[in-house]
């Protein structure tokens, strides 16, 4: 089936106006589309549905996830994959974990038993 492609040259893209149908299309110029330097210019293939990220706790008490856990700090460091340093770092509020260690404490607060599970398997 006929389907629109990227035209690829040393540095710059170009999206093809029309559908091609054959495995490698004739050599067209680039000059007569749209062409941008490689990173920049419109997403030829954007996002149709924004995806807006999810809620994460504003503040987490990591010593209290880790005390419900009934693990040590070196086990509990070496459990979720942070140096002991991290971890003690964020009990101690000098830093706050970001990003996915702050999703997965969050899921190891709310069920260890699962994080587990789905990870060892």
């Amino acid at each position: 089936p006929p389907i629109r492609t990227l035209h690829w040259q040393s540095s710059s893209i170009c999206l093809l106006p029309e559908p091609v149908t054959e495995r490698r299309p004739s050599s067209r110029p680039c000059s007569k589309f749209a062409t941008h330097p490689l990173g920049s210019g419109p997403d030829p293939f954007p996002d149709p549905r924004p995806i807006p990220p999810l809620p994460v706790p504003g503040r987490l008490d990591v010593a209290a996830i880790r005390h419900r856990t009934g693990l040590a700090q070196p086990a509990f460091a070496r459990r979720i994959g942070v140096s002991l340093a991290t971890l003690r770092n964020w009990e101690q509020g000098h830093r706050s974990p970001t990003g996915p260690a702050r999703v997965l404490l969050a899921l190891v607060e709310r069920n260890l038993l699962i994080v587990e599970q789905t990870l060892s398997t």
